[in-house]
């Protein structure tokens, strides 16, 4: 028997698939605070851990500064070699000491966004000249060979002076801190068909487990739980690196064949404008990299942004193809077999795109059966805007499919 029309019995499906629909929702917003609690909890952890090392690592070059300087006004230097030896040892207790304090200073001030940039036109060899003065010191105290090598033909990158070398500085003496024998390398290659240079450290030291990798250039986070016991140090450095790195257009990256097969450390600058025009002319759709590498394409409108990560992928053996549009992209994406994109979220748009964005292109690509599968990696900083937009989709879809399961 058929329903009449003011039969309630007629409404009880649809409101059981309605139902159904919003406890998935509610039950994906509820796990979704659970994850935000968590890494709440995680980041604050991670602070308090913080302060609690940074305290410590604070006061152990200020108590030697004080019990040096003690000594000599008690009258225990007997000889002018004993004051020379006391006032180095202070003088290595106060450099200590302004490190950590310049650390801190500097993630205070990328985090308030108050860091400056001076770009300009830097040779590559004049910059390696000068951290190696500043960094071999130690290498000679420590037995770590360390060796700078340059290209052949000048080397001009597009950089903040100060920044490049203190980023240099900082990812060799991370390696000399890891490194307790062996040797270092510094690096510098131009990509010639990109236009960056790719600038990397490559130590003999303890290495770093897989699953650390994508951390250490995270704030308070080191390589190891008992690292900062065992070898001290803030946890900034690698972050502070990273930033400093992406101010000037750059990006930055590590890889280790694991524990106790030392690690690598490589980050892409733009060469100065000067260099980019005698680059060799290259297509924009052009694959580039290694010939047996899987291709990965690059969605990006800003030039130096994408030739950035072209050249990082390269580096790490992809090969990709790079588009201006998510239009152009589309269409790469069509006519190739991808291993995945890499795309801006935020694609300006150009003139009447069919697809306006880069959340345009994801969606267009989740619709076509032989593309939904392709691993598809945002680029922005937008993060909550586009966290929100992926949670209010994959609630959208278990909605549906609660629907149509009923």
């Amino acid at each position: 028997m058929s329903p009449t029309p003011g039969d309630s019995r007629a409404l009880r499906p649809v409101a059981a698939a309605g139902e159904s629909a919003a406890r998935s929702v509610l039950e994906r917003r509820v796990r979704e605070l659970e994850e935000i609690n968590a890494q709440l909890e995680e980041a604050s952890r991670l602070k308090s851990e913080f302060l609690a090392s940074t305290s410590h690592e604070l006061r152990t070059p200020l108590n030697g500064i004080l019990g040096f300087l003690q000594l000599v006004l008690d009258g225990y230097c007997t000889s002018a070699g004993e004051q020379r030896e006391f006032l180095r040892q202070t003088l290595e207790c106060s450099r200590q000491l302004l490190a950590l304090i310049n650390d801190v200073l500097d993630i205070a001030r990328i985090e308030a966004g108050r860091m400056t940039l001076e770009l300009e036109s830097l040779e590559i060899a004049r910059v390696f000249d000068d951290v190696q003065i500043v960094t071999h010191v130690q290498a000679s105290q420590k037995g770590v060979a360390l060796r700078f090598v340059t290209p052949e033909d000048p080397l001009r990158v597009r950089a903040d002076s100060a920044k490049l070398r203190q980023v240099l500085i900082n990812l060799v003496a991370n390696s000399l801190k890891f490194t307790p024998r062996g040797t270092i390398e510094v690096r510098a290659r131009l990509h010639a068909d990109s236009g960056y240079a790719w600038i990397e450290v490559r130590d003999t030291g303890i290495g770093i487990a897989h699953d650390r990798l994508e951390a250490i250039f995270d704030p308070y986070v080191q390589a190891a739980p008992g690292t900062q016991r065992t070898y001290g140090g803030t946890g900034l450095g690698l972050a502070i690196c990273r930033c400093l790195v992406e101010l000037q257009g750059g990006v930055i990256g590590a890889s280790s064949d694991g524990n106790d097969k030392g690690s690598r450390f490589g980050f892409a600058l733009p060469v100065w404008r000067d260099d980019v025009a005698e680059l060799p002319g290259v297509e924009p759709d052009e694959l580039r990299g290694p010939a047996d590498g899987p291709i990965v394409l690059v969605v990006e409108d800003d030039a130096r942004v994408r030739e950035g990560l072209v050249a990082t992928l390269n580096e790490h053996g992809y090969r990709t193809l790079a588009a201006a549009g998510a239009d152009r992209g589309w269409t790469l994406a069509t006519t190739h077999t991808l291993a995945a994109v890499v795309c801006d979220y935020a694609l300006h748009a150009g003139d009447a795109p069919s697809l306006r964005s880069g959340w345009d292109l994801a969606v267009r690509l989740t619709q076509e059966p032989a593309l939904r599968s392709i691993p598809f990696v945002f680029v922005t900083p937008f993060e909550s805007e586009l966290r929100a937009r992926l949670s209010a989709c994959a609630a959208s879809r278990v909605a549906a499919a609660q629907a149509e399961s009923r």
